[in-house]
């Protein structure tokens, strides 16, 4: 990596963690005093506020893809494929959440269609396997199973929980309900 590429990548950082905390109307100078650069330099890379948060989405969607295709989700079987799955998106989404409370995002339906197709996928041959369901509509399914890692996410972030427990609980509450064992 050169230093060039290294100075973007912690600009990208920086700005994740401010996007998460402070919102998308953080200031460009607080993004610079976090990532340890000047303003010029913050410029110099990023023109605007608008490109840097398009470079922290574009992060986080090639974050994601990479993570979504080293879990082999079609290589193992379907229960193991929803935890590989739950920890993919946990791990992404701590670091990017902005994408996650940031509907409005023109990248956000990248990102969606990205994990939901994924996810879709595994939920039909989880039907098919009769791991799950397969009495209710398969977009109900996705959308429950997205609304549980949704949760978990934020869970996770806000209150410093790991990844491994969260996803562990989010997928047992979508296999096996809230009910107490």
């Amino acid at each position: 990596m050169t230093a060039g590429e290294h100075v973007r990548e912690g600009v990208i950082r920086a700005a994740a963690g401010l996007l998460a905390t402070e919102g998308i109307d953080v200031s460009m100078a607080a993004v610079a005093e976090a990532a340890g650069v000047g303003r010029a330099t913050l410029y110099r890379y990023f023109p605007s506020r608008e490109s840097l948060v398009h470079a922290v989405c574009l992060a986080a969607i090639a974050e994601a893809a990479q993570r979504l295709e080293e879990a082999q989700l079609d290589e193992v079987p379907p229960e193991e494929a929803l935890a590989r799955m739950a920890r993919a998106v946990l791990t992404v989404g701590t670091r990017y959440i902005v994408m996650l409370r940031e509907p409005r995002l023109p990248e956000h339906e990248a990102a969606e269609e990205l994990v939901v197709g994924r996810m879709h996928a595994v939920l039909d041959r989880a039907r098919r396997e009769e791991l799950v369901r397969d009495d209710v509509e398969i977009e109900w399914q996705v959308a429950s199973y997205a609304s549980l890692l949704l949760a978990g996410v934020e869970h996770a972030w806000r209150h410093g929980v790991g990844v491994e427990e969260v996803a562990a609980a989010a997928v047992e509450q979508f296999l096996h309900g809230a009910a107490r064992r």
